[in-house]
């Protein structure tokens, strides 16, 4: 869990589409809260967000074995 007091944006980055649906390029944009909870608004024709305990659950899941790198926007 992240006990920092600031919220912190990222993208995503992604090299490979594996399931064909976000594309390559910066697909999503997200935030890390202090808490540890994250969440993540895609950037494709089908608009929705997610809510995640932890970025490090969230990319178990979009991950794609390293072809969907977290970039962070702002510091620590």
């Amino acid at each position: 869990m992240n006990n920092k007091t600031n919220t912190r944006r990222f993208i995503f980055d992604r090299t490979e589409d594996v399931s064909g649906v976000s594309g390559v390029g910066i697909v999503a944009d997200g935030a890390l809260f202090h808490n540890g909870f994250t969440v993540l608004t895609w950037r494709s024709k089908m608009l929705c967000f997610e809510v995640w305990h932890s970025v490090d659950e969230m990319m178990k899941v979009h991950g794609h074995e390293n072809r969907t790198k977290l970039v962070w926007i702002d510091e620590e």
